[in-house]
């Protein structure tokens, strides 16, 4: 199975490549599409107190380790996202969350730890730009 990381304003893109769509941000956004399926793994988001250590990412890093990651097991993690898999009928998940790619975010953490522990390749799902597929958002606003 393939384990990707990827950010909600692109889900729509991911879902069309055949990813399982997987939130693991204690809440979904509300401007995903009606009708794509999201499955909830907030076992490894991150706490409010850790959410405010955002402008400190070494902190945040310590701190995440320590309060989640450290008490997860990465095995049951990968056999839960690979049930996730089977149910869609795909080999493939995407772990999203909010930032995108270049910022510092707690699903690059979880990537990390899954190939330090399982040495599986996590990697961001980098989409090419299809000049005549719209983005979630119009390009003035950023995204």
């Amino acid at each position: 199975m393939e384990i990707a990381t990827g950010y909600f304003a692109k889900a729509k893109q991911y879902a069309e490549k055949g990813y399982a769509l997987v939130s693991i941000a204690k809440v979904a956004p509300w401007f995903l599409p009606k009708g794509l399926k999201v499955y909830p793994f907030d076992c490894v988001a991150p706490t409010e107190e850790i959410l405010g250590l955002k402008g400190a990412p070494d902190k945040y890093t310590l701190l995440y380790k320590q309060e989640i990651l450290s008490k997860l097991s990465p095995v049951q993690t990968f056999r839960s996202l690979n049930l996730i898999a089977q149910r869609e009928k795909t080999d493939k998940v995407i772990l999203l969350c909010y930032e995108s790619p270049e910022k510092f975010c707690h699903r690059h953490l979880v990537a990390d730890w899954l190939t330090d522990n399982l040495g599986i390749q996590v990697e961001e799902v980098a989409l090419t730009k299809n000049p005549e597929q719209q983005d979630m958002f119009c390009e003035e606003a950023g995204t």
